[in-house]
């Protein structure tokens, strides 16, 4: 294998492990009562959790960054936790012995 494709490989590998970490935290995150919408910058979701008696209602709102094995927060997503707060959850959602 030549340098390009084994570059090319571990691209394709860190994006399937990234879709199965976000997959694990959106479930995670219903689970536990919140629902999660897409953010285009500086953060994976937006989770929300409704009042139960009244869904026009938002209890609490959390900024979540995902991030597999030892990922590592970019410096925008740094800035979007100190400045806002992010919760970051962490996973191995994919195992490492499928490659």
């Amino acid at each position: 294998m030549n340098p390009k494709q084994s570059k090319e490989e571990r691209l394709r590998r860190n994006k399937i492990k990234g879709k199965s970490g976000e997959l694990e935290a959106r479930v995670m995150y219903n689970l536990s009562g919140y629902e999660m919408e897409r953010s285009p910058i500086g953060k994976d979701f937006i989770a929300r959790r409704r009042n139960p008696l009244n869904p026009d209602q938002v209890i609490e709102t959390k900024n979540v960054e995902v991030k597999t094995g030892a990922a590592k927060l970019s410096k925008r997503q740094k800035e979007t936790r100190e400045k806002d707060g992010m919760d970051v959850y962490r996973t191995n959602a994919f195992p490492h012995n499928l490659f």
